[in-house]
């Protein structure tokens, strides 16, 4: 078990189909615990506080990226370029 495990996890969900439809089979908001089985469903093992650490992890690297106001001008400036 690992955060690194809940990371990839985190990262496959967004981009494999079969993750997500598990995700969604199990409910619209699925618990910790589920999320963690589902995760070793696909060889990716996690406790639920390492998932909350990758969470945490996760939206903080999302947060220096896209809560940046540096990085939201260059988004709008790239955008306006194409216009």
């Amino acid at each position: 078990m690992s955060v690194e495990a809940a990371l990839k996890f985190i990262r496959r969900a967004r981009t494999e189909h079969v993750i997500r439809a598990a995700l969604l089979q199990a409910s619209t908001a699925p618990s910790v615990r589920a999320i963690c089985a589902i995760g070793a469903d696909h060889a990716l093992e996690f406790s639920p506080g390492e998932f909350d650490r990758a969470l945490k992890i996760e939206w903080a690297a999302r947060w220096a990226h896209f809560g940046n106001p540096r990085c939201m001008a260059e988004i709008e400036l790239k955008d306006s370029m194409h216009e």
